[in-house]
C-alpha cells in the first residue's frame, strides 16, 4: 500500500479544515488497524473520517464492528459529544493532532500516519499519565500511561 507523503498530508489537512467545530457523534473500531470517527458539521450534516495505517480520508461509508474494542469504548467515553476545535500537522511529520473540547476539558487525538504509527489520546497537558490509552496500529496492542512529546 502506498504511504502518504508529508506534503500530501499537508494538503489533506487543508481539506479537513471543514471539520472544525464538528461534533463527534460516534466512534467505530471495525478492524484491528482501522478507526472511524463519525462527525456532524452544523448545517452540513454527517462526515466520516476513516483512519487506516498509511491513510486518512473522508468517506460516506462506515463499517461497524460487531463488538466495540476496549480502545473504542475508551475513545467513546472521552470524545463522544466533543467538538473538534483544531486539526493540524505536527511540523512536517506525518503526524496529525486533533484538538477536541468538552465541558470536562480538552483532549488531543494524535494520529501517526505511517505503517507502524499509533493513535494516542492525551489530556490537555499532552500527557497520558491519567490512564489514557495508545493504540499501536501495527499490532493493535493497547498500553496505558503514555507520554507524548515532540
Amino acid at each position: 500500500m502506498k504511504q502518504l507523503t508529508s506534503l500530501e498530508l499537508h494538503h489533506l489537512i487543508k481539506e479537513f479544515k471543514e471539520l472544525i467545530n464538528s461534533k463527534v457523534d460516534k466512534i467505530y473500531h471495525p478492524a484491528k488497524k482501522e478507526l472511524i470517527l463519525q462527525l456532524h458539521i452544523p448545517s452540513k450534516g454527517k462526515k466520516i473520517l476513516r483512519i487506516l495505517p498509511n491513510l486518512i480520508f473522508l468517506t460516506k461509508k462506515k463499517e461497524e464492528a460487531e463488538k466495540p474494542s476496549g480502545f473504542c469504548m475508551f475513545l467513546r467515553k472521552n470524545l463522544e459529544g466533543a467538538r473538534l476545535r483544531e486539526i493540524k500537522q505536527i511540523d512536517s511529520e506525518r503526524i496529525i493532532e486533533l484538538l477536541f473540547e468538552k465541558k470536562e476539558g480538552k483532549y488531543f487525538l494524535i494520529i501517526e500516519v505511517f505503517s507502524k504509527g499509533n493513535i494516542i489520546l492525551l489530556d490537555k497537558s499532552k500527557n497520558g499519565k491519567t490512564g489514557f490509552w495508545i493504540l499501536t496500529i501495527s499490532t493493535s496492542a493497547q498500553k496505558k500511561n503514555i507520554i507524548f512529546s515532540k
